[in-house]
């Protein structure tokens, strides 16, 4: 198979690196072995090696961006794992196996692909499933609880890790698709089986927290029900930084360093979120002060040039624009500008095109509003003049003059109010961030490399 692709990329087979091994002769038993070694399994064994090699398959074509060879590779992984007459009562090295729980992270896999792909009714029915599956498996796993125990109205037990996770997956497949009761269900059934098992203080607590909180947001109905819940997220965040960088301030295991790194892109978006929020409420320099906070986060987990910087940037531009800070807003637009230059991006990438659209419409925002100044002067003096010669032409044009003026008067009184150059600002605002919005649809339908 290498021989083959390397063939077919026009490129010569890499050379077979030497290692040390067995002698020929051994090599060429095992290979022969290996038939006998497989034909030896019971069934239930080979369905378990071909399905897991086909889950792990699946895994690296959507880490390479092959959605269609994914699906097809899950797919074909779950229909041979269903096809296992008894998926319970099967005995492997003196430990009983449940298929149960290769079906449901199948499943999972299947409908985490299908939600990237924005097959949100395929993803939903996958996640379901899965959640039945996990909730049928380890409804009765704990010896000190009932099956029948409920947790804020939820299913039975729930408190296996693995079915809090799919409770949390699916939630987030119910927020994006809008249905916010299913969503907040899924949630806190997941929240306080998170509390129960790994304690309030977890950064997996916050996590839901978090997504608790932003569809509270979306949903409409309850802003600062959503501050508060992040708030909460926001807590346990700083609160494990703090704790992290006393563990690692002599350098600390890897995965101290992986959390410490987690917590502070967490923080960064949680911040991100709320300074959302707070434009929601009005309250712009809260919302700035937010992301400010959150930029300093983001570029100390990321890095100064890393493309969610930029993203950040163009937020805080926005932001600016809408609290008619223009000078503010286009620095903004300006260090985002610089972010994508600083990883190699060309003018003619579209992240540059779309900064400089926006500095160009800053730009016309604050001329337009210069000019509609100097053009009311000068109509000033224009006017001014007019009364002066109509005053010379004698009392019957004067008279003529002033009917027409109060004729004017009223025409102008029925006439609507031109445009201010605050109205033309958000107006152009508008306009330019529906054309970003149609740009970002355009760009997500396109496949993404994992």
């Amino acid at each position: 198979g290498g021989s083959e692709r390397g063939e077919a990329n026009g490129a010569p087979a890499p050379a077979p690196t030497t290692v040390p091994g067995p002698s020929p002769a051994s090599s060429s038993s095992a290979a022969a072995a290996a038939p006998l070694f497989f034909a030896a399994m019971n069934e239930h064994r080979r369905m378990r090696l071909i399905s897991n090699s086909l889950n792990a398959l699946g895994q690296l074509y959507a880490r390479r961006g092959d959605e269609e060879d994914a699906i097809g590779s899950f797919a074909d992984a779950l229909d041979l794992l269903r096809s296992i007459e008894d998926p319970v009562g099967v005995v492997e090295h003196d430990r009983r196996i449940d298929i149960r729980d290769d079906v449901a992270r199948t499943l999972l896999s299947l409908s985490a692909l299908r939600g990237r792909r924005g097959e949100l009714d395929e993803a939903i029915d996958c996640g379901e499933e899965a959640l039945d599956v996990l909730v049928e498996r380890h409804g009765d796993a704990d010896d000190d609880d009932s099956k029948e125990e409920k947790l804020g109205g939820g299913g039975p037990n729930h408190r296996h890790p693995a079915v809090l996770s799919a409770l949390h997956a699916l939630g987030r497949l119910y927020d994006r698709d809008g249905d916010f009761d299913a969503a907040m269900s899924c949630y806190e059934d997941a929240f306080l089986g998170r509390c129960k098992t790994v304690g309030s203080d977890d950064i997996c607590v916050a996590d839901v927290l978090v997504d608790m909180s932003s569809a509270l947001q979306r949903s409409g109905n309850n802003v600062d029900g959503a501050l508060e819940l992040n708030s909460q997220a926001l807590r346990i965040y700083r609160l494990l930084l703090s704790h992290g960088a006393n563990s690692t301030s002599n350098g600390g295991t890897q995965q101290q360093q992986q959390q410490q790194q987690r917590c502070k892109i967490c923080l960064a978006g949680t911040l991100q979120n709320r300074g959302s929020m707070y434009m929601e409420k009005n309250d712009h320099d809260e919302a700035l002060n937010c992301f400010a906070d959150a930029m300093e986060h983001l570029k100390n987990a990321k890095g100064e040039d890393h493309p969610d910087v930029a993203g950040l940037w163009a937020v805080m531009g926005d932001a600016n624009v809408v609290g008619e800070r223009f000078d503010c807003a286009k620095d903004c637009y300006a260090a985002a500008l610089e972010a994508h230059r600083m990883r190699g991006l060309q003018d003619t990438d579209s992240p540059i095109v779309w900064m400089l659209q926006k500095i160009r419409v800053i730009e016309d925002i604050v001329a337009s509003a210069h000019k509609e100044d100097d053009e009311f002067i000068d109509d000033l003096a224009t006017r001014a003049e007019g009364t002066i010669s109509d005053q010379m032409k004698g009392a019957a044009a004067t008279e003529k003059a002033d009917i027409n003026f109060r004729e004017d008067l009223a025409t102008n009184a029925q006439r609507e109010p031109e445009e201010s150059s605050q109205q033309r600002a958000k107006r152009l605002l508008a306009q330019e961030q529906e054309d970003d919005r149609f740009m970002r649809e355009i760009d997500a339908v396109a496949p993404q490399n994992s």
